[in-house]
């Protein structure tokens, strides 16, 4: 699946070429309700003689029309490859993502989890983000600790490849409990890491987007000092609160039992005071694009100094013009 990402932008598309069997299917029906009503008429042998010759280039029509559909859509999966060395300059804003790595992200109040789902979110928001280009990506993990696992940039891929690697059993080097370390989900500490990993010079032009479940086993009032660090820089921290805010689900963590459930306080604190927005996904599944576009996206951007990277150069108007020529045979053909 990777592979397909890194040549097509939307390989999801793929999934409509299923609707090729049902029509095929429909079309046996229809021919078989058509010889049966024929029988009806007279007998198949003296109609053979009434009937109207196939065309010659029946074969060709069908092999036209089918390939053309196919044509479209792989053009509309967005296929690029090869290099533009001069892009067109897409105006973007500098994206930080911080994501909960925390134990209490194993509950599976939001099937098959919450972490799964909070990592399924930043991987539609990075496709996303790759078919308009312009801003750039960060990814930042933290539970006791934090960690910067992928620096600002516009390599889509890199950030793709970064999230899909990010296993709760495998934890990064920094999120891995020393003996005698407590664990927690220190939101502090992770966006104060955030914020170490923007960009100074995009000040202005800054978000965080915090997925978690806000839920702190160690009640010390550390998210309100990652908070002060935020509105000192005056950046907008948005953040999206998954799992069930009104019943506990239960975890074993080092062999103990402990209890979980989304803590919607601070996060809706932080996007407040922050001048950032609160999503309230709970249990359904993070319309993250829909609340980057309308809510982030929408703000404006700026164009990066200096030169900019070589981009995927996008091949669909191939794939459109040889539609439209098999279209254009089938259509020439049919009449033969």
């Amino acid at each position: 699946m990777s592979s397909l990402h890194n040549t097509f932008a939307s390989p999801w598309v793929f999934w409509l070429a299923l609707a090729f069997p049902a029509l095929t299917v429909v079309q046996l029906m229809l021919a078989w309700r058509s010889r049966r009503m024929l029988a009806r008429v007279g007998s198949p042998l003296a109609l053979i003689g009434l009937l109207p010759g196939k065309p010659r280039f029946r074969w060709l029509t069908g092999f036209a029309t089918t390939t053309a559909f196919s044509l479209l859509l792989t053009g509309a999966a967005a296929p690029h490859w090869g290099r533009d060395e001069h892009p067109e300059v897409v105006s973007g804003r500098d994206i930080v993502v911080l994501l909960d790595m925390s134990n209490s992200m194993r509950a599976t109040d939001a099937p098959p989890n919450r972490f799964d789902r909070a990592r399924q979110a930043v991987l539609e928001l990075v496709d996303f983000v790759r078919q308009r280009g312009g801003h750039r990506l960060a990814l930042v993990v933290f539970a006791a600790e934090a960690q910067i696992i992928c620096p600002l940039t516009h390599d889509y891929d890199h950030v793709r490849t970064k999230v899909q690697e990010l296993d709760m059993d495998q934890l990064p080097q920094a999120l891995r409990l020393t003996p005698g370390a407590k664990s927690g989900t220190r939101i502090g500490a992770g966006l104060r890491i955030a914020l170490a990993a923007h960009d100074p010079a995009f000040r202005g032009f800054q978000d965080v987007i915090l997925l978690s479940d806000g839920d702190d086993p160690v009640d010390d009032g550390d998210w309100q000092s990652g908070l002060k660090a935020v509105r000192e820089t005056e950046t907008p921290v948005s953040t999206v609160g998954i799992g069930d805010p009104n019943h506990d689900s239960e975890l074993v963590v080092t062999e103990k039992k402990a209890r979980t459930r989304l803590r919607e306080r601070p996060l809706s604190e932080i996007a407040r005071q922050s001048g950032g927005h609160y999503l309230a996904v709970q249990l359904d599944s993070p319309r993250l694009v829909d609340f980057f576009r309308l809510r982030i996206e929408a703000k404006g951007g700026t164009t990066p100094d200096g030169e900019t990277l070589p981009l995927p150069r996008p091949r669909q108007a191939w794939f459109y013009v040889g539609a439209l020529a098999l279209f254009a045979v089938g259509w020439l053909t049919r009449s033969m």
